[in-house]
């Protein structure tokens, strides 16, 4: 069974724990404060397959706007479309997001991200 963020919104990983450390990862990139990567490796440690975590990893290398990053957005892409069947739409769309940014086309990014908003 799939669980709901702290926003009530579903998720592909069925595990609670993995969601929370996902939870933590979020306020810790929100606050600046502490490394979410490592949080979020955590999480995709315990469940591979969880999609949105393979987003969100890619997603905060890109806003870190290091061109050398960009080898391990694209990695963390690969990853979340290998699941892509089991995704759901919110995460499709936030894969959508960042193959366009690991592609180079920053406004398709954008827009997809908008989209999901």
């Amino acid at each position: 069974m799939q669980k709901r963020d702290a926003r009530g919104l579903a998720t592909t990983t069925p595990n609670g724990q993995v969601l929370d450390i996902f939870e933590q990862a979020l306020d810790q990139a929100m606050s600046f404060a502490v490394d979410p990567l490592a949080t979020i490796d955590t999480a995709l440690h315990m469940d591979p397959e969880f999609v949105m975590g393979h987003c969100f990893k890619a997603t905060i290398n890109a806003l870190a706007m290091e061109r050398h990053l960009l080898p391990e957005i694209c990695r963390s892409v690969e990853a979340a479309e290998a699941l892509k069947p089991k995704a759901n739409a919110r995460e499709r769309g936030h894969l959508a997001a960042v193959r366009a940014w690991c592609n180079g086309d920053l406004g398709k990014a954008v827009n997809a991200w908008e989209s999901v908003l």
